[in-house]
């Protein structure tokens, strides 16, 4: 298998680093920050029940996308969007959840820019001692700055309409978001590689800047931002729709998830608990900002930091190619130029996020309302349903297939009877040139009769994809399908019931801290 693949397909390791890319999103600065406020103990116990949630998911929608008839391995392109118009007969809740789709990824990408842009900017002013933008409040008009203060942005608090940092940011990301994602993943390996490099560097960093362990608490005494900031970070099941359909075929997709998770969860723990141990993090500081005030004198962690917003811009492009699919594969939009337009047209929201510490609070809040139920219950839910509505295609299929069966049987004739040429319509009496040894019975194939493959693929293969069993099992003594249906029927249910009392836990939680 080529490293990089073809044009217009996926290997594993593209599948991998697109995966990766889109788990390593902005909230990765914020988990030391995290650790410190939450205590290890939450912290770690809350990157458990993530990963379990995660995995399940992304791979209970991926068996529900592969369980539409004609949907062999993928090859129909269905998304995250198209599947639920598919699986869910309300209108309403249809709408709903192609908001929530929706909403997420452009979350996600709108602090993907805030993050990169703020970076950008402090790289310029590290370089040429000035950044500069048009400010809104409380300075109206053109800003410029000279050093880096304590915030993650060099402005400040300020309201800024545009900076330098979020020009150049746009002006990279833009181009990669209307890449096809087989190129884009291309991309993707680099940013991979280049990001172990720099977790590598910062974790490193923080070893031999000293460990305090008494920066982290077992339990803190801040939980309310526990559940969103680790939730928000493992976003699998937004993308796992658009990899798989440009897969190739010989790509374990189990493997690939499994794989893409555990690579990022080790970054974030050892990034966290590290980071946490090393430095003492104001409230609305993030480890870049903190890692490059204190380490000025060490240039790997400065080259390190000046990489990083540009690994983020990377990953953004992910979640704008795959709001662009859905948009366009789905049918709300019928033009590209329509969901390029409808996907970029949400990111004037990073205006008044731009600086201060409104960027803790919009992911903090984005997560608990789209992306955990995008991401955690939704897929759930469509699995539930695809479960319901292949019992129904099952009965009609093998209605289909025993009359078929019944055709063939009929057009069965004995072998000391008929001499079978090269055309079914050519059918001799044999009685005074063949003489029978047994009575062996074979059957001719006809005109519009399906080969093996297609009709294996149209009623046996209802599932080319199961999320916790063989990939293609026709051996029904290997495994028992009904048991493994109904064991995933189970995790699916208890998952999303688990989904839904952190959601309604942190809400309660974060509305108790603001009364």
């Amino acid at each position: 298998m080529p490293f990089f693949g073809s044009t217009n397909k996926i290997t594993f390791v593209g599948g991998m680093a697109v995966l990766i890319s889109a788990m390593m999103g902005p909230g990765i600065v914020t988990i030391p920050l995290l650790f410190q406020t939450a205590g290890w103990l939450t912290s770690i116990l809350m990157f458990v029940i993530a990963i379990m949630l995660s995995v399940s998911s992304a791979l209970l929608l991926c068996e529900a996308i592969s369980s539409i008839p004609g949907n062999k391995r993928f090859s129909k392109k269905i998304e995250y969007i198209k599947l639920s118009q598919t699986l869910i007969s309300n209108l309403f809740f249809q709408r709903l959840v192609e908001f929530f789709h929706y909403a997420s990824l452009e979350s996600l990408t709108i602090a993907s820019i805030i993050l990169s842009s703020q970076s950008v900017d402090n790289l310029f002013v590290d370089l040429v001692n000035i950044t500069c933008g048009f400010g809104l409040y409380p300075d109206f008009g053109f800003v410029c700055v000279h050093k880096i203060g304590s915030e993650n942005s060099p402005f400040g608090n300020s309201w800024m309409l545009l900076t330098i940092g979020l020009i150049i940011t746009l002006i990279i990301v833009i181009p990669m978001a209307l890449m096809e994602l087989s190129n884009n993943a291309k991309i993707q390996i680099v940013s991979f590689i280049t990001m172990s490099l720099i977790m590598i560097i910062w974790v490193v960093t923080a070893i031999l800047h000293g460990l305090n362990f008494n920066y982290v608490p077992i339990i803190g005494d801040e939980q309310s931002q526990v559940v969103g900031t680790v939730l928000f970070n493992y976003v699998l099941a937004l993308t796992i729709s658009s990899v798989v359909s440009g897969l190739e075929k010989d790509v374990p997709i189990r493997k690939l998830v499994l794989s893409s998770t555990l690579i990022v969860t080790i970054f974030y723990l050892s990034l966290g608990i590290f980071g946490a141990l090393a430095y003492k993090f104001e409230t609305s500081a993030n480890i870049i900002s903190t890692i490059h005030r204190i380490e000025t004198d060490n240039e790997f962690v400065q080259i390190a930091t000046y990489l990083f917003p540009f690994i983020l811009i990377f990953s953004m492009s992910i979640n704008a190619i795959v709001i662009r699919y859905n948009l366009i594969r789905s049918g709300i939009c019928k033009s590209e130029k329509m969901a390029i337009f409808l996907t970029l047209l949400p990111w004037i929201l990073v205006i008044p996020f731009q600086t201060g510490y409104w960027l803790a609070i919009f992911t903090n809040w984005t997560s608990i309302i789209f992306i955990s139920s995008s991401n955690f219950i939704i897929p759930f839910w469509l699995y539930i349903l695809s479960q319901k509505r292949k019992l129904k295609i099952t009965d009609v299929k093998l209605e289909k297939e025993l009359t078929e069966k019944k055709k063939v049987t009929a057009d069965i004739v004995p072998l000391k009877d008929v001499i079978v040429t090269t055309s079914s319509s050519h059918l001799s009496s044999p009685q005074s040139s063949l003489t029978p040894t047994k009575n062996i019975i074979i059957s001719a194939k006809v005109e519009g009769e399906q080969d093996e493959e297609e009709e294996y693929d149209e009623f046996t293969k209802l599932f080319p994809f199961k999320a916790f069993g063989c990939f293609e099992e026709r051996d029904e003594n290997k495994i028992d399908n009904d048991n493994l249906r109904t064991l995933s029927i189970r995790i699916a249910w208890i998952a999303s019931i688990l989904s839904l009392l952190m959601i309604f836990w942190i809400l309660i939680y974060n509305f108790i801290e603001f009364v």
